[in-house]
């Protein structure tokens, strides 16, 4: 269902919504439970909830908020990515760097390989 347009909002469903955000549909209706978005309920029983009209061909603009958490999402993922690194040359510290740690047999902690059917005692 495409939304229907008001003078200055458009009323979409919650699905129509979460698509618009980009966020899932439990977040707009956490939005709604808080204030931040408005909705109204049709006679069916249906939520629709209002947003500003959007631009067809435009890129939705990015609020602060946003902005914010996508700036955190990328630390967040340049960190694990930094660790995922130390933890392969930790565990992999002769391989060259081109190589994949998952090209490797998988080593017991006294470094036999476990596809040896090596017995430790």
């Amino acid at each position: 269902m495409e939304g229907m347009r008001t003078m200055q909002h458009e009323r979409l469903t919650i699905q129509e919504a979460a698509h618009r955000l980009g966020v899932s549909e439990s977040a707009v209706r956490k939005r709604i439970k808080r204030g931040t978005l408005q909705r109204e309920k049709t006679e069916d029983g249906r939520a629709l909830v209002y947003m500003e009209p959007s631009v067809p061909g435009v890129e939705e603009v990015r609020t602060p908020e946003r902005e914010a958490l996508i700036s955190e999402m990328q630390q967040r993922l340049a960190l694990l990515e930094r660790e995922l690194h130390v933890r392969t040359e930790e565990n992999y510290p002769n391989r060259s760097a081109s190589a994949s740690p998952f090209n490797h047999r998988v080593c017991g902690f006294d470094g036999h390989s476990s596809f040896q059917g090596s017995t430790h005692g």
